[in-house]
């Protein structure tokens, strides 16, 4: 476990410092979890590396359980209906 927990902690200093050489130019939709421990933005830092639209959605549940909520579904499907 000990091994597990400082490789975790390498990959989010990793990810903290991580630069991008250009910002994403594409909407993203950004499906998240309503309970989460995790101390960052309400976006999780996407409007730093997104020059377009980023559209939110929180549904109920955690990390491991929001997935399986009805209204993820519908969520996912709505935004594959708009693709081209």
């Amino acid at each position: 476990i000990k091994k597990a927990a400082c490789m975790f902690k390498q990959k989010l200093m990793l990810s903290e410092s991580y630069k991008g050489a250009q910002q994403l130019n594409s909407d993203v939709v950004l499906i998240k979890s309503a309970e989460h421990n995790a101390i960052m933005a309400q976006d999780y830092g996407l409007k730093e590396i997104c020059s377009a639209q980023i559209d939110m959605h929180v549904v109920e549940g955690t990390h491991r359980t929001f997935l399986k909520e009805p209204h993820t579904l519908q969520i996912i499907e709505r935004v594959l209906k708009k693709r081209p």
